[in-house]
């Protein structure tokens, strides 16, 4: 089995963190409102995300059986299975629905920003302290940031006020676990700035800004880096772009046409819905691709 580094190096995710986290007290410290530049980083996030999702076909060829036209219509038509069986459960039992997308999320995104360190440190309490610290905290910092949602869809009420120290707290949570599973040394020492970065950035720009800088500048480019140092095809950027071309106008003009449909006082609800019926099974393809053993997406030996 090869053995190579996966996602951005050490080096360049320390320089992130400080840049990233610098804006967000740049943020906190000019008093700017999110309102001023949301509607940029939404269409940014969209133009990132739609593509970062548009790449699982690749990453289910990794495990695979066959590469047939059946093989390829299964597949997809698992894919979108599962994004209907999304749907109905959001709209049958939007509580469950809700909070199922809020861990699945949560696991996604633990699960993936850890693949630089070795597959034997990526830990349960690794991946979900991780999660947490991305999904749970920013709404335990500011709970009003998902008011609009819980009020049209759930009706539980929401807490008046948060406190930055719960995302500090769920940082610190995650850098223990790291250090438990990694031990003492250089590695840990540039994974703890990270995570406490990301708590910078989530407090200083607010949960909208936050989550939106955190999609682009550190989960997006993470996972396209690991699909080009292990999927050949697409090794090359060009060919990266032509192999999510396709399925990012597929969905671009589905969530277009769906909006002409829309009333803008659902926006918030079917929102977040559309997020969780894409977030959902690209998920689980992610997590059946570092779910084998034998395959792909591992970190070189440690070194500390």
């Amino acid at each position: 089995m090869t053995q190579h580094p996966v996602g951005l190096s050490a080096h360049v995710r320390l320089l992130r963190a400080g840049a990233v986290a610098g804006c967000g007290m740049a943020v906190a410290a000019g008093g700017w409102e999110p309102g001023r530049w949301g509607a940029i980083l939404v269409m940014a996030s969209l133009l990132v995300g739609l593509p970062h999702g548009a790449l699982d076909h690749l990453l289910a060829q990794t495990w695979r059986s066959g590469q047939t036209v059946a093989e390829q219509v299964n597949f997809h038509l698992g894919y979108l299975a599962t994004t209907a069986a999304v749907v109905a459960v959001w709209l049958l039992a939007p509580v469950a629905g809700l909070f199922a997308f809020l861990a699945a999320a949560a696991w996604h995104f633990g699960e993936s920003d850890v693949l630089h360190i070795p597959r034997s440190e990526r830990t349960t309490p690794v991946v979900m302290t991780r999660g947490a610290l991305i999904v749970f905290g920013p709404l335990l910092v500011a709970p009003e940031f998902l008011e609009p949602l819980l009020t049209a869809q759930t009706r539980i009420p929401v807490p008046a006020t948060g406190s930055p120290v719960w995302m500090f707290a769920l940082a610190l949570l995650h850098i223990a676990a790291l250090a438990f599973a990694m031990g003492w040394g250089r590695r840990l020492l540039l994974s703890s700035v990270d995570a406490l970065a990301l708590a910078v950035l989530m407090v200083g720009a607010g949960p909208a800004i936050g989550l939106a800088v955190y999609f682009i500048a550190w989960h997006t480019p993470d996972h396209f880096d690991a699909i080009r140092k292990d999927v050949a095809s697409v090794a090359a950027l060009p060919a990266l772009v032509r192999a999510a071309l396709p399925r990012t106008l597929v969905s671009g003009a589905g969530i277009a046409f769906g909006a002409l449909f829309v009333d803008p006082g659902d926006w918030p609800r079917l929102t977040v819905l559309a997020i969780a019926a894409l977030t959902v099974p690209h998920a689980l393809v992610v997590h059946l691709t570092l779910s084998k053993p034998n395959l792909h997406l591992e970190a070189a030996p440690a070194t500390h």
